[in-house]
């Protein structure tokens, strides 16, 4: 008889039971003392303790995912002023110590896991029952920390990526974009980062080359041919530098200069590309790719992919963000799971005939849609619209739009 072994239990395993553990008897503790635990407000009268105090135990009897417990369990000192409540409203010692003990052995857990909670919710932060309070505060204290690093910040960084079908009919599309930073600042004279990359690539990695660049604008800025739209910039065009990018692509860069919100610049770019790439599925490309690279502190990221109804692309598109770490490759970014980061944000519809652009962090975003409609003549009411929306985007990462090509015919 074949014989198969069990795998023992994982640290992930002992947390789940110990947070089963406590949310059972946290239930039994409260039902004993004759509190109801789906009503916070009545047992926050019932039991004389704090309406705090009274929600936070209510959500634990009541989760329904075990790490969410972890998430509502209040610190020691409240926890010993629950437990005296529930006995003068009639809980037995039995009730109680069993609260006790799930606690101390959940303690044990921590220390011998993680040394302490925080670090704990940075190990659950991509995990799927946990809430996002713990990647975000991460993000939070990344972006203050690399704020102070790199000696510069921005308010938003943004990408708009609209396509529509050639004129010409031969299955290919065509490309606008409009990309760049609003309210940045620098925080030391002797910054010069990176502020937008532009980059085209085929699945295997290659660059792409066939399409025609031109500045959305209609004219290039500086020697360095910056396709800068002054209209919604704020800065002179001597502070902006054009580079060739280690990986194939176009670096649009800031150079040094005043520091301080009174030295406030906001960047926008924009280009066009005819005959783009083909709307269907070949032997080289099979899936259609808009990553926003992020290069520079943001406090927020907003990244919109507008699609012509036309066009049988953006179906079933997803989300991911990507390490930079690995030297920012080129092509198959969603092959390589290991540079995958939590990423609790999801692509969001915008409308469709129009879609709605509006936007609470870029300012007169409506309007640049509108002049992006305009140079490449389309009809706004001809597309649909995806958003996504992402608070402090680590650095340096590329936030990703990623649907399948279908076959043609």
């Amino acid at each position: 008889m074949e014989h198969t072994a069990l795998k023992a239990p994982s640290f992930k395993d002992d947390l789940d039971s110990l947070c089963q553990r406590i949310r059972g008897a946290m239930t039994d503790l409260l039902t004993e003392a004759g509190g109801e635990p789906e009503a916070p407000a009545a047992l926050s009268r019932h039991l004389q303790v704090s309406r705090t105090l009274a929600w936070r135990v209510s959500k634990i009897a009541t989760a329904t995912k075990p790490l969410a417990v972890l998430e509502f369990l209040p610190r020691h000192g409240s926890i010993e002023i629950l437990l005296s409540a529930c006995q003068r409203a009639g809980a037995g010692e039995r009730a109680v110590e069993r609260i006790r003990t799930a606690v101390a052995a959940l303690d044990e857990l921590v220390a011998t896991h993680a040394g302490d909670r925080e670090t704990l919710d940075m190990m659950l932060a991509d995990d799927g029952d946990t809430s996002t309070t713990a990647i975000m505060e991460s993000r939070r204290q990344a972006f203050l920390g690399n704020s102070g690093i790199w000696g510069i910040r921005c308010r938003t960084r943004f990408s708009l990526t609209a396509l529509g079908p050639n004129h010409a009919g031969d299955g290919l599309m065509d490309l606008a974009m409009l990309a760049g930073v609003v309210g940045v600042r620098r925080l030391r004279t002797d910054v010069s980062v990176p502020l937008h990359v532009r980059f085209g690539y085929n699945d295997d990695g290659s660059e792409r080359t066939e399409s025609q660049v031109d500045s959305l604008s209609g004219d290039w800025v500086t020697e360095d041919r910056v396709p800068l739209v002054r209209e919604f910039s704020v800065g002179g065009d001597g502070e902006l530098l054009a580079t060739p990018d280690p990986t194939g692509g176009i670096r649009y860069e800031l150079a040094p200069g005043p520091v301080g919100n009174t030295a406030q610049t906001t960047w926008v770019f924009g280009w066009r590309e005819s005959a783009f790439a083909s709307m269907y599925a070949d032997e080289t490309n099979h899936f259609g790719e808009h990553g926003v690279r992020n290069l520079i502190p943001a406090e927020s990221l907003q990244a919109d992919l507008l699609v012509h109804r036309s066009l049988p692309i953006a179906r079933n598109a997803e989300t991911m963000l990507i390490s930079g770490l690995g030297g920012e490759r080129l092509g198959q970014f969603a092959g390589v799971r290991f540079d995958y980061l939590p990423m609790p944000e999801r692509l969001q519809s915008i409308g469709h005939e129009p879609p709605v652009v509006s936007s609470t962090v870029v300012p007169r975003y409506p309007d640049m849609v509108d002049l992006l409609m305009q140079r490449m003549k389309w009809d706004i009411n001809q597309f649909v619209g995806y958003r996504l929306v992402m608070k402090y985007p680590p650095i340096p990462t590329v936030a990703m739009i990623r649907y399948p090509l279908v076959s043609r015919g």
